[in-house]
């Protein structure tokens, strides 16, 4: 469980401490360039917060983001629910096909010009038992 807890929190320090991810093959941005691009953010929960997507009532698609982005927004928050996609014994491996999906989603994100920011959510077995 401890790898599967050191591996997200990576994931999740990558993106906030490496503002420079949020646009793929760009160059160096500064702190207030970075803020701007996260001033009109809209959450898309209940979604991979969900034990599954669309579990809520929400699958999220490329033409949602392009609806997201044609409203005005900059960036989105996307909640994630970890241990619901994780292996429940060592070493807790996340399954392939949703770290291929987030990655589906973060790359049409910055495609169609969001900035993103992976969050983890309601993973609280991660923080009392890592």
């Amino acid at each position: 469980m401890k790898t599967a807890v050191n591996l997200i929190r990576l994931i999740i320090a990558c993106y906030i401490i490496c503002p420079t991810v949020l646009f793929a093959g760009t160059k160096i941005m500064d702190i207030n360039t970075a803020n701007k691009l996260l001033a009109k953010t809209i959450v898309i929960g209940y979604t991979f917060d969900a034990p599954v997507e669309g579990a809520w009532g929400n699958k999220l698609t490329v033409e949602e983001l392009k609806n997201i982005k044609s409203a005005g927004f900059t960036a989105i928050r996307l909640p994630v629910q970890w241990v619901a996609r994780m292996d429940s014994v060592a070493p807790y491996t996340i399954k392939p096909a949703f770290l291929e999906r987030i990655d589906e989603v973060i790359k049409q994100s910055l495609k169609i010009g969001l900035a993103v920011v992976v969050e983890n959510c309601l993973d609280e077995q991660l923080m009392t038992q890592p």
